[in-house]
């Protein structure tokens, strides 16, 4: 009698044995995604000094064109609505 209450115990562990089978899951599966991120890191090819600036100084210019062609387009816009409005 014995020897089946400690087999249905092993087959089915409740609850509480579910939700700790569950946390060390949850747990390893943390730790899993912190392991393959440091692999998938050190395949990673870092921009040398050089190349951020250059990265950077086209973002830079970029912005400043676009300002520009932003601020003509406002302007545009502006004096249309101005003459619109006129009338």
């Amino acid at each position: 009698m014995a020897k089946a209450t400690e087999e249905a115990k092993k087959t089915n562990p409740g609850f509480f044995g579910k939700l700790s089978q569950r946390c060390v899951g949850f747990f390893k599966g943390i730790g899993r995604f912190f392991m393959n991120m440091k692999h998938e890191l050190k395949k990673v090819t870092w921009p040398t000094k050089q190349e951020i600036i250059n990265y950077s100084l086209v973002v830079l210019i970029f912005i400043a064109i676009m300002t520009v062609v932003i601020g003509v387009f406002d302007s545009a816009a502006s004096a249309l609505v101005g003459l619109i409005t006129r009338l």
